[in-house]
């Protein structure tokens, strides 16, 4: 920045003159550009409060309009004959863990409709739509709802 404002020096003090004619040009153009586009004159038209039009509205019977636009917007429920046509979801069982005091089943409940895959991870006790866990061993997890048993099983092997 020094050896630049050497350089220049010399170039200035030769002309100086034309410097500060260019110097006052730029400052009477900043001032004429001011006063005709930033600064606005304050006259007593300015000052004055103009109260804003009244526009009145169409009278609307809110209950009804909220009600039928709330029922526009919410699918409608389903009937008694479309409730029981729903079957169960399936349950697959996606693997088995265990340690010394631990058993753990990884159960997924598969998508039916609108409702997406559903991961759980659930020891003896545990339920998962309905349905208790009873008994968790190497490769099948044994489920009950009610008396109805059900028996996942993770790989089928050979008989023995």
């Amino acid at each position: 920045m020094r050896a630049l404002f050497r350089e220049w020096m010399p170039i200035v003090k030769g002309r100086m003159r034309l410097f500060i004619a260019l110097g006052a040009l730029l400052l009477l153009v900043g001032s004429v550009d001011f006063f005709l586009r930033v600064f606005v004159a304050r006259d007593a038209e300015l000052r004055k409060f103009a109260a804003p039009d009244v526009v009145s509205m169409p009278k609307l019977d809110a209950p009804d309009f909220v009600q039928s636009r709330l029922l526009s917007l919410l699918p409608e429920p389903k009937s008694a004959a479309e409730a029981a046509e729903i079957k169960p979801r399936e349950l697959a069982l996606q693997g088995v863990f265990m340690a010394r005091n631990l058993q753990i089943a990884a159960l997924v409940l598969l998508p039916q409709g609108d409702l997406p895959l559903e991961r759980r991870n659930l020891s003896v006790g545990g339920e998962i739509d309905g349905w208790l866990v009873e008994r968790i061993s190497r490769n099948k997890v044994t489920l009950r709802k009610g008396s109805e048993l059900k028996e996942l099983v993770l790989f089928r092997g050979k008989t023995e």
